[in-house]
Formats: C-alpha cells, sequence, structure tokens
C-alpha cells in the first residue's frame, strides 16, 4: 500500500486481510443493526454525514452509524417495501 493511501485511510484489496478489517482503534465492532438485516445485508450502503457519522442501509433498515462513541441511531424503515442490496 502506498503511503498517500496509508495516510488517507484508503486499502486496496490485497489490504483485506490486513489490520484495517479489525474496525477501529483494532477492535472488532459488532452491530445489532447487521445482525438484525441478515441475509439482505452483504453489500449494504454506507455514506459519510457531512457531521462525520455514517448513513448505513441494508434490506428495510437503516441507521446513523457514530464510529467514534460505537452507537447505532436507528431510523424509520424504509417505506413501501424497497429493500436495499
Amino acid at each position: 500500500m502506498s503511503a498517500q493511501m496509508r495516510r488517507s485511510g484508503l486499502g486496496t484489496c490485497a489490504d483485506a486481510g490486513s489490520e484495517r478489517s479489525e474496525g477501529f482503534n483494532g477492535l472488532k465492532i459488532p452491530s445489532p443493526f447487521l445482525a438484525s438485516t441478515l441475509n439482505a445485508n452483504l453489500f449494504p450502503i454506507v455514506m459519510e454525514l457531512p457531521d462525520g457519522n455514517l448513513f448505513v442501509a441494508a434490506n428495510q433498515k437503516a441507521m446513523i452509524f457514530n464510529w467514534k462513541t460505537n452507537t447505532e441511531t436507528p431510523l424509520p424503515g424504509i417505506p413501501n417495501g424497497v429493500r436495499v442490496s
């Protein structure tokens, strides 16, 4: 991995098994949200919000994830039976 990518926090496919796959500060982060959206959360949609938190959508659910405090804030379900996958 290049020094530029390391500074930016970006990885490559070759880095998939490196220390970056272990979560925040090297610890695994359990997620009740991802557990509750199983079988359709293999590719959740994740977007960074302006405040630095993450918007995550999977299956028919969505949440705001604060990675600094490891807290999940559930949002209302996605309407009309639309499934994100």
